[in-house]
């Protein structure tokens, strides 16, 4: 038996190659040709009316709430970081947790126990404790100002007005007239007539 010489294969090879790319040119060709022929003409679409513009508002304007009334996610979102993020701060020193934690603190040493328990449990006890102790004022609050902020009946300034008001009736029931004194002469203002009159400086 006899092999094809190298040339004849090359030949044959190279018709191959050029039948199959007419094949796939003429078939190309008629499937245009088919969508073509049974496209339907589409005619001229009337124009959309014009959108009348929005009134831009005068000057720059912050606003807080949503369109509801209430505040936006992202606003809710924000206050939620803010005041974890300043948790600590607030809960030492608007809070009983520093005098609990100083109490167990001292009473662990006048047991000569000065590592049992130790710090995260006595943090932890605080913690348990203050909430307790201060649950009623947690409720006012939540009760009197975060729920209606939520709900969009009070603004962020109200809010913050109402919320203050058991916060800062609760700690002045637990602080001594001296300290009030105190404060108030390093600020360079005259002590207080009342605790009605007792504010913060700015």
């Amino acid at each position: 038996m006899r092999s094809t010489p190298p040339a004849v294969r090359a030949r044959a090879l190279r018709w191959a190659l050029l039948l199959a790319v007419a094949v796939v040119v003429l078939v190309v060709v008629w499937h245009l040709g088919e969508t073509a022929a049974y496209a339907a003409p589409v005619g001229p679409e009337d124009p959309e009316p014009p959108i009348a513009p929005t009134p831009v508002p005068q000057g720059v304007t912050v606003d807080i709430n949503g369109i509801n009334g209430g505040p936006s996610t992202s606003i809710l979102v924000l206050l939620g970081i803010t005041v974890l993020s300043v948790a600590p701060a607030l809960l030492l020193m608007m809070s009983s947790y520093t005098k609990i934690f100083v109490v167990l603190a001292m009473t662990r040493n006048a047991l000569s126990l000065p590592t049992i328990p130790p710090n995260p449990v006595l943090a932890g006890l605080a913690l348990f404790l203050s909430l307790f102790i201060m649950w009623p004022v947690l409720v006012d609050i939540n009760t009197l100002a975060v729920q209606p902020y939520v709900d969009g009946t009070l603004t962020f300034a109200q809010a913050i007005d109402v919320a203050q008001v058991p916060l800062r009736e609760w700690m002045l029931h637990y602080t001594r007239e001296e300290d009030l004194a105190l404060m108030t002469r390093v600020a360079g203002l005259p002590n207080p007539e009342d605790p009605q009159t007792v504010r913060c400086t700015r």
